[in-house]
């Protein structure tokens, strides 16, 4: 090669080397309205006590009883509009399977186990201190949401069987927290 096509390779090498839109952490400036993301992980409860009055036995007045909540897996997937470089809204739809058993329900029953679907609709607002070209961007969060505990038939009727009727129950709730997003491509993230 030439001397002076040496030198434009180089400049051209450097200049492509150095222009921020080669790093992976800089994105286009384009501002991008929505964006769709994904979430998979693992849905971890701790177990809980809770003192339980007893009626119609003279014998006991009350028990504890113990709710174990087996590890599970969680998913989720979010739609999110970003109202500006720092500020997202959020709408979500979160799936989780957290089996659970039931310990000291009665003195005939002393453990139930059940599958159990906990479906979760939130509603969130974000802050992101990264501006909006950047791929990667930590986040802040807190909403509101509503959630259906489901339990399948072939547990309900298991539960029935032992003389324990279940039922599926909505909850409504607040949430907050934080984490990350990795723009993956345009309007395609990771969370």
């Amino acid at each position: 090669m030439e001397p002076s096509y040496r030198r434009f390779a180089l400049a051209c090498v450097l200049g492509l080397a150095c222009s921020p839109s080669v790093f992976a952490q800089d994105y286009s400036r384009q501002y991008r309205e929505w964006e769709t993301s994904l979430n998979a992980g693992a849905s971890v409860v701790r177990d809980f006590s809770f003192p339980t009055r007893v009626s119609g036995n003279g014998a006991e007045t009350s028990r504890t009883v113990g709710v174990h909540y087996a590890n599970g897996y969680q998913v989720s997937w979010w739609i999110t509009q970003n109202l500006s470089d720092y500020w997202t809204s959020e709408l979500g739809y979160v799936f989780a399977n957290q089996p659970l058993r039931f310990t000291n329900l009665s003195p005939d029953v002393q453990s139930l186990s059940v599958s159990q679907y906990i479906n979760t609709m939130p509603y969130s607002v974000s802050f992101n201190p990264m501006p909006l070209y950047k791929r990667f961007r930590p986040y802040a969060t807190a909403g509101i949401g509503v959630s259906l505990f489901f339990i399948p038939e072939a547990s309900k009727n298991d539960a029935r069987d032992l003389g324990i009727p279940l039922r599926d129950s909505w909850h409504f709730g607040l949430h907050w927290g934080g984490g990350f997003r990795y723009l993956v491509r345009d309007q395609f993230a990771v969370r």
